[in-house]
């Protein structure tokens, strides 16, 4: 083999046992169901085990063996997409290739580009990045990295919160509550005519942040009469700073039995937007009996 490393890099001559050939620059792990082995690996951000990149030219046979690298400089690293110099690498969903992202450094990483294509040269960290907290699988910082993976975790020391990426955007892993409470011109319950409002509620960080709201938590008793013609419909409102009164969710007690009490979650799963405040409303259709509808709590998250 020729000496693509330049004499600069740790690397080893292991079997190939992925089940399929491999090129010079894919991106591996070790093998811990074989000795002195290899294979691939479609987790993102892997950090079970040491990551590395095949340096063979000609590549690798399955069941052959061939040098790969650890640490140090590799002339090619295969990527899911054209790099740019500085890059931080971890390994990607798609076996065999490594996925790019601007700094900083995050759980998974193990190499930092060259060059600016999709197979640059690199440098290998010789282990992958575990987090700078306490190994707790994510790193921290002040604005969250570039090109993050579904599930990557990042504190954010600037507002003392941990989040998780679900594939779309940054949540804080924490929930938080927004109790709804009993409106002052509610004297008493039970309820036998329509209302607006029955409770109000506020967000926990006022408008510090945008809310991924979760589900509705509420529970409802509806005395004698309630079916599928005579029952009550709930609503729960959203509200801007204005005037502005936006429907979150509607749910009714047309299918409860009567002088049963109910604990009910009315998924949402939706982004707040420019909202500030919560309310409920109830209504009724035809003669359903009275109705005591406790409003409870709006689970959610911050949006980073």
């Amino acid at each position: 083999m020729s000496n693509t490393a330049l004499g600069r890099t740790e690397q080893a001559l292991l079997t190939n046992k992925s089940g399929g050939s491999v090129v010079q620059g894919d991106v591996v792990i070790v093998d811990t169901a074989n000795a002195s082995a290899f294979t691939t690996t479609t987790t993102s951000a892997y950090v079970s085990g040491r990551v590395g990149v095949v340096l063979e030219p000609n590549g690798i046979a399955n069941n052959a063996s061939g040098m790969i690298a650890f640490s140090g400089y590799v002339p090619i690293i295969n990527l899911s997409a054209t790099g740019t110099i500085g890059d931080s690498v971890k390994t990607h969903t798609v076996a065999k290739q490594g996925i790019r992202h601007a700094a900083p450094q995050v759980a998974g990483d193990f190499a930092q580009v060259l060059g600016t294509t999709a197979t640059p040269a690199a440098l290998l960290f010789g282990t992958v990045q575990l987090g700078s907290s306490a190994g707790a699988g994510y790193s921290e910082g002040t604005s969250f990295p570039g090109s993050p993976s579904t599930n990557d975790k990042y504190y954010r020391t600037d507002r003392n919160l941990l989040y998780y990426y679900d594939g779309t955007r940054w949540l804080t892993t924490e929930v938080f509550f927004i109790e709804l409470k009993k409106e002052d011109s509610v004297s008493a319950w039970p309820l036998t005519a329509t209302g607006i409002p029955v409770h109000r509620g506020t967000l926990p960080f006022g408008s510090d942040y945008d809310y991924y709201l979760l589900d509705w938590h509420w529970a409802s008793f509806v005395a004698t009469t309630n079916d599928g013609s005579k029952f009550w419909t709930v609503t729960l409102h959203k509200i801007d700073s204005g005037v502005g009164d936006t429907t979150v969710i509607t749910a009714s007690t047309s299918a409860d039995t009567a002088s049963v009490t109910y604990l009910k979650k009315s998924a949402i799963n939706a982004l707040l937007g420019s909202f500030v405040a919560f309310y409920t409303g109830t209504a009724k259709t035809s003669t359903p009996g009275a109705h005591s509808f406790y409003g409870g709590h709006i689970t959610c998250r911050a949006v980073g």
